[in-house]
């Protein structure tokens, strides 16, 4: 997500309902996790964030995304995606699975660019959405393609398949649990509470030992006051999702850190970030609801979950460098032009080869903007 670093002046008020839902479960069980709070804001049905409404990507919304800057993303991720296709023994049907497909736009730009080839194998396109909300939202857009299927979650398939899995900006919206270190050198949990005065939500801390995945990180060298964060459900689902995998690759973009940045101290307080109308809040327990909750991927560790289950590291890269992959793969074999600064539209093809618009190319590529916000992940198993 490209986000500027100001503080927000939007006056956007929480729902109602969503607030009074968190105010009672902390009378009822006392203080919760980030994590719980982040599950609440971001996906209470009906209430929480990414249930509320499809149009939050793009200028009218709260960020841009590589997929709000129109279809030459997913057509550059189609292009690699029929590449990669060609490297797997398949039976009878391609399979290529999207997680966090929120309105299906991703999908629907994937699966545009690819309808007028003739593939080998026939295409299954799946989407694994939990939310009958956002399913809704992705029957809606992509009603054209009957080559699309419906998972509610990884544990909906019976078996391990040959498949092609694939996300973009999911895993950096998964709940975390947020940790602080304190003067002495131990550290504490963040949890939420009530406050009286003003009224409203607060953090409030709890002496609690690191999660496994964070004790290495936690060098003596950290300043008091330093956060960490870790999200077990972003975890969980990596190590899901590559056990899925009979045979195939695993691709991800996304925010995300390092251990060597994490231990270092080469980033902010935490990594978790609110976001509305395009501005950073300092306050990250502001107007759930209507506020973007997300915290960075820790990229080693999907990475050992990933190489435990027999997975081999590809890369781990800059979204900048792995599209110029793309690009360059598609140059050499004449497969794509810039479009000049006198076509006023970019046509969808010219003679076989996939047009770049210079503005979209720029906001995905260049270091200010999307190319180094993001990184791409890609390991694979059995080729």
């Amino acid at each position: 997500m490209m986000k500027e670093n100001k503080q927000s002046t939007a006056c956007t008020q929480a729902s109602p309902e969503l607030s009074q839902l968190i105010a009672q479960e902390i009378r009822n069980k006392g203080p919760i996790s980030f994590e719980r709070y982040m599950e609440l804001a971001l996906y209470q049905p009906n209430l929480g964030y990414y249930e509320r409404r499809p149009e939050i990507l793009g200028k009218a919304g709260d960020f841009y995304t590589s997929v709000s800057t129109g279809p030459l993303f997913g057509k550059l991720l189609a292009e690699q995606l029929l590449s990669w296709s060609g490297q797997i023994t398949w039976q009878e049907r391609w399979v290529w699975i999207e997680a966090g497909a929120h309105a299906g736009t991703l999908a629907r730009d994937i699966l545009e660019h690819v309808a007028p080839l003739e593939l080998p194998h026939p295409l299954e396109y799946h989407i694994i959405e939990p939310s009958p909300t956002r399913r809704a939202w992705q029957e809606a857009t992509l009603a054209e393609f009957p080559q699309v299927k419906w998972k509610r979650s990884l544990a909906d398939y019976p078996e391990p398949l040959a498949a092609i899995l694939f996300s973009n900006e999911l895993l950096d919206a998964f709940p975390c649990r947020l940790f602080e270190k304190e003067a002495c050198g131990n550290w504490s949990e963040l949890l939420v509470c009530q406050s009286d005065e003003p009224p409203g939500l607060q953090f409030s801390k709890q002496e609690a030992p690191l999660p496994k995945a964070l004790k290495p990180l936690a060098s003596e060298e950290l300043p008091q006051g330093y956060r960490l964060e870790h999200s077990a459900s972003a975890a969980q689902w990596w190590h899901d999702a590559c056990s899925l995998l009979k045979q195939g690759l695993i691709l991800t973009l996304d925010y995300g850190v390092t251990n060597a940045e994490l231990a270092g101290g080469l980033k902010p307080a935490s990594t978790v970030r609110a976001i509305r109308a395009h501005r950073l809040l300092a306050d990250w327990l502001e107007n759930p609801g209507q506020t973007d909750l997300s915290s960075a991927v820790h990229w080693d560790e999907l990475i050992q979950i990933g190489e435990a289950l027999g997975f081999k590291t590809v890369k781990l890269t800059s979204q900048e460098r792995f599209l110029m992959g793309i690009i360059t793969e598609l140059q050499s074999r004449e497969r794509i032009r810039l479009a000049t600064p006198a076509e006023e539209e970019i046509p969808p093809e010219d003679e076989g080869k996939l047009v770049l618009n210079p503005q979209a190319l720029k906001t995905l590529i260049h270091p200010q903007y999307l190319g180094h916000s993001f990184q791409a992940l890609l390991q694979t198993r059995g080729l």
